[in-house]
């Protein structure tokens, strides 16, 4: 038996800080990025609510997915380098097990220094049914993370499960670019749900 305990995302919890990885040679590699940025502008060209950020995205699954069908996940790109492979893997592992379910996205997110995402919910069953977690890999104090009326500065390395049911929104006053690795898990009893 795992140790997750569901906190349904239709009442009014905010933000969970749940523990800590190792992230320092995904660090490593990540601030080496430079065409990485530019192979996917997807999000950034979609409204104005992320047109401040750049994208890596590593494994995507389809946001139109319908509960009862097949999710399938596509692994798009990968980390270059063993030891950030390592720590990645085991990320993936450490969250599979908590929350008894499937990685099935997982994207770097570069917030520009000085801009902000915009006041947002995340519409659409995947992200409704699927947890998103965070793990800031680069941040400045001047970073928040605001979720209804609780807004909070995440820490390198630290993870949180924000509740992206309700609105949410990101400010980097900062003048460095913050950058978190974004990974949505699906649980299971949403994989195997059948109608």
């Amino acid at each position: 038996m795992n140790m997750y305990k569901r906190i349904k995302k239709d009442t009014k919890w905010t933000i969970q800080e749940l523990g800590f990885f190792k992230i320092d040679s995904i660090k490593k590699e990540v601030l080496n990025f430079k065409e990485e940025w530019l192979k996917d502008i997807s999000r950034q060209s979609i409204g104005t609510t992320h047109m401040n950020t750049e994208m890596y995205r590593l494994c995507a699954t389809d946001y139109e997915w319908i509960p009862g069908t097949d999710l399938i996940t596509e692994y798009v790109n990968e980390l270059k380098f063993e030891e950030s492979k390592k720590e990645l893997f085991a990320i993936y592992n450490k969250l599979e097990y908590y929350y008894s379910g499937k990685i099935i996205r997982c994207e770097f997110v570069k917030l520009k220094a000085n801009s902000e995402v915009y006041k947002h919910t995340d519409g659409g069953p995947l992200l409704h049914y699927s947890r998103r977690i965070h793990i800031p890999l680069i941040t400045n104090d001047l970073t928040t993370f605001t979720v209804m009326n609780n807004e909070m500065h995440m820490k390198e390395g630290n993870w949180y499960e924000i509740n992206n049911q309700l609105p949410h929104s990101v400010k980097n006053f900062g003048n460095s670019d913050r950058i978190h690795m974004i990974i949505d898990v699906m649980p299971n009893e949403m994989i195997n749900y059948k109608g």
